[in-house]
């Protein structure tokens, strides 16, 4: 081969090195482009719109003092009191037996526990940064604990005016309340939805403390005056907290920013990008709704099936699917707790009316009750008839059913089946149904 020739086929091969390298670069930075650069704008966005996008963020401010937090000091309570065992369905049987003496000894334990625990019960916020750091694995079972210790209390409820005792049961009552509001101030969602159970519990409580006061005024006024709902926790909070748990997550498992592969990064990013960009549109939806908090978290949840169901197999939207926090049921949730509340307030001062003139109202207006149907934001349905009174709010169908509670539609509909969309009334009897 002559010198001439050699040196064609030197430069030859040094062009195609040369392009494949350009060629490399190219789509690197079209790569780097296509990914880097949408995350960031969405990172950009998400912390314009409150969005935590770090522990440091996410942390109360003021900081809160260590030894203001709620958490640990219930935990070594908590940890002793073994109330899947113990608790609920001994107590109830208990109960229901009518062997009240029986059912106090069998819950002592568990009380004194609980009662150990009332000098943490004024401490009403938690630390980011200690409580949430291992994520789920700290908090779920805190709130499962929680839901048991309030049920407890409205047990203790039940025995107290069982025994005619009713001014110990509203005192445990407010305890009840008190538990509701210990996990106020960081939510994530499961944790929100969570404290409308303890709510539609101790609710319960109260309509049973006060059917057991009927006649005695001053019992029912100071059963009503210790009424004093928690605040309803916020769901923009829930779905911010829940974010940053899920970035969490992403970040560690596809190794963003510890030496992941180009892969690897790319997919979280994709995937991050789109978790950033849809919970800047959950913001936007809530404070767009105002009180529609029912509406937000369809229109919510009609935007995350749409991304779901996109064709284009892109591992991150695999991966925004699989990570992308549960909303439906929030704003239900919220809403049904407010209409719990507003029915059970209305029931007490209904009842205290009846003691004070032997008769029931006329109508709502007659008590003095002004509060709306927050379903519809109209009055409460309230009606009167030979066996008692019933008010109800229209419930989370928002189809006033005439009062009637799921069970009572499905024994009307025998045998046919009941629509899945019927969901009853939420309703308030007197006499309560056995």
């Amino acid at each position: 081969m002559n010198p001439t020739s050699r040196k064609i086929i030197i430069f030859s091969f040094l062009g195609v090195g040369i392009a494949i390298l350009i060629g490399f670069g190219t789509m690197a930075l079209w790569r780097s482009a296509d990914t880097a650069g949408p995350y960031e704008q969405a990172k950009s966005a998400a912390r314009a719109a409150g969005i935590p996008m770090s522990v440091e963020e996410a942390r109360p401010q003021p900081p809160i003092n260590p030894g203001d937090n709620a958490a640990p000091l219930l935990k070594p309570v908590l940890n002793k009191l073994e109330l899947e065992r113990k608790s609920s369905a001994r107590l109830q049987e208990l109960m229901e037996a009518g062997n009240y003496e029986l059912a106090l000894k069998e819950c002592e334990e568990l009380f004194a526990l609980l009662e150990g625990a009332k000098p943490g019960l004024a401490k009403t916020r938690l630390d980011f940064d200690r409580d949430y750091s291992r994520g789920v694995d700290v908090k779920f079972p805190e709130l499962a604990s929680m839901k048991a210790l309030t049920q407890i209390t409205v047990h203790r409820a039940r025995i107290a005016k069982a025994q005619n005792d009713h001014a110990k049961a509203i005192e445990y009552l407010k305890l009840g309340h008190k538990l509701e509001s210990l996990h106020r101030d960081e939510y994530t969602i499961i944790g929100f939805l969570v404290t409308h159970s303890l709510h539609r519990i101790t609710n319960r409580g109260y309509r049973q403390v006060a059917v057991a006061s009927e006649g005695q005024v001053e019992q029912l006024e100071a059963l009503l005056a210790s009424f004093d709902p928690p605040e309803q926790p916020s769901i923009e909070r829930a779905i911010k907290t829940d974010s940053l748990l899920a970035q969490s997550t992403i970040e560690r498992e596809f190794q963003i920013g510890r030496g992941g592969t180009f892969n690897q990064i790319r997919t979280g990013q994709r995937g991050l990008t789109l978790l950033l960009q849809e919970t800047v549109k959950d913001v936007e939806s809530l404070r767009r709704s105002g009180n529609d908090v029912i509406s937000a978290t369809e229109e919510m949840d009609a935007r995350s099936e749409k991304v779901e169901a996109s064709l284009i197999p892109d591992p991150g939207i695999v991966l925004f699917t699989i990570i992308r926090p549960l909303f439906g049921g929030l704003g239900l949730a919220q809403v049904q707790s407010q209409a719990d509340q507003v029915v059970t307030r209305a029931y007490i001062q209904i009842l205290i009316h009846k003691a004070k003139t032997q008769r029931w109202p006329r109508n709502l207006q007659e008590v003095g009750i002004t509060e709306a149907d927050p379903f519809n934001g109209k009055p409460l349905n309230y009606r009167t008839d030979v066996s008692g009174m019933r008010i109800w709010s229209i419930g989370a169908d928002r189809d006033d059913d005439d009062g009637q509670f799921l069970d009572e539609i499905k024994a009307r509909n025998r045998p046919s089946p009941t629509s899945l969309e019927e969901k009853g009334d939420i309703v308030a009897i007197y006499p309560p149904p056995k």
